[in-house]
């Protein structure tokens, strides 16, 4: 039943297959790569977020992964960031549960929080 009405959702959006480069990515969302339903899921999720690029998937399974502060928005200080590195979790804390982050103010929401910033976004 959810898999029809999320369905639903990506034909009421257009149903596109392409990514469109203009936009840019709402929040990032953490996921473990490593989790077979997992991976189940976030595919049938990116399904719906391929024409808008509105969600920046980062698999936190993946040997590349590290969690970078954000840069300030359209500040010419590459340095310069949205939050401090201190306050940044770490791959252990990541996968305790699901985490996104607004890419617009760097806040992490965790939980039911991190679904709903990221449905809000698709």
């Amino acid at each position: 039943m959810f898999r029809a009405r999320l369905k639903r959702l990506g034909a009421a959006a257009g149903g596109a297959t392409t990514v469109n480069q203009s936009l840019r990515p709402r929040i990032e969302l953490f996921w473990d790569g490593g989790c077979p339903l997992c991976v189940k899921e976030i595919n049938l999720l990116k399904s719906l977020d391929t024409e808008r690029g509105m969600v920046r998937w980062t698999d936190i399974q993946d040997s590349a992964f590290v969690m970078k502060p954000l840069a300030a928005s359209k500040g010419d200080d590459s340095t310069s960031t949205t939050e401090p590195p201190s306050t940044l979790p770490d791959r252990l804390t990541l996968m305790s549960r699901i985490h996104a982050r607004d890419l617009s103010t760097g806040t992490l929401y965790k939980g039911c929080e991190a679904f709903r910033m990221m449905t809000t976004a698709l």
